[in-house]
């Protein structure tokens, strides 16, 4: 599975080749984290946290999905995760599962930004995103053509569902959107009755809502620009590299 997902300019490269470098000199003489990050992974899903989550909208959604894992809304443990999504939109908190979730889900996520038009559909935000861009808005949240920019960590991912709108000038009641949270991955809810991660495909999105995005024209020149390369297939080629002059040299 692939790690961080890297948009960078040429000049970035170079720079994240000497980090890369560095950090593997560095980590010879620390031990691995990962045992620890399994354990309070565990321990996550099994405690239903209480109280306003922290973080940013990806660290939020990856802890949804930690603490679902993989359990249906019908498991009587999830309960109270759903009752919460509700409670958020100030809904009867019984009204999830009967009505689909996943717009509770994400409203979850985005508990912590300023101005986000939170609802149990996701045609709320997504409209209010699209307004934003048809006025051309630099701040709150705009939406952009999936042609336009890539996802980065926090941006909502959408498209509709059983042919309701376009997901773009026209958008229906039925959509669908998911937390990019990175390394090119999304995390949703409501999908197969569970919170789930799923790979990032341009082709099946229709629109992706960014918080203060700035200038347009900027950012669709940085994604014209940008080298797309995943952190792993980066370690890869330095791997290969500094192998290639280690054999020229020898």
């Amino acid at each position: 599975m692939h790690s961080n997902v890297l948009y960078l300019t040429h000049d970035e490269l170079y720079q994240v080749v000497g980090e890369v470098l560095l950090e593997k000199l560095q980590g010879a003489s620390r031990g691995s984290p990962h045992a620890t990050r399994r354990q309070s992974r565990s321990a996550r899903r099994e405690e239903e946290p209480s109280g306003p989550a922290q973080g940013g909208p990806a660290a939020i959604a990856i802890a949804e999905f930690e603490h679902w894992g993989g359990r249906k809304e019908s498991d009587p443990a999830m309960k109270q995760a759903l009752e919460k999504y509700a409670t958020h939109l100030g809904a009867n908190k019984n009204i999830f599962p009967g009505l689909p979730w996943s717009g509770g889900f994400v409203s979850w996520a985005m508990q912590n930004e300023p101005g986000f038009n939170k609802g149990a559909g996701h045609m709320r935000y997504m409209n209010q995103a699209k307004t934003a861009r048809d006025n051309g808005d630099t701040t709150g949240f705009v939406a952009f053509k999936p042609d336009e920019i890539q996802p980065r960590e926090g941006d909502l991912v959408c498209r509709p569902r059983e042919g309701s709108g376009n997901g773009w000038s026209r958008i229906g009641r039925k959509n669908h959107c998911d937390v990019f949270v990175g390394g090119g991955q999304m995390i949703g809810g409501n999908i197969d009755d569970t919170s789930k991660k799923a790979a990032y495909n341009k082709d099946r999105a229709t629109m992706i809502i960014r918080k203060d995005p700035g200038d347009y024209s900027s950012l669709v020149a940085e994604n014209s620009d940008s080298i797309v390369m995943y952190e792993d297939e980066l370690r890869y080629i330095i791997r290969e590299s500094i192998l290639r002059s280690l054999l020229d040299g020898a």
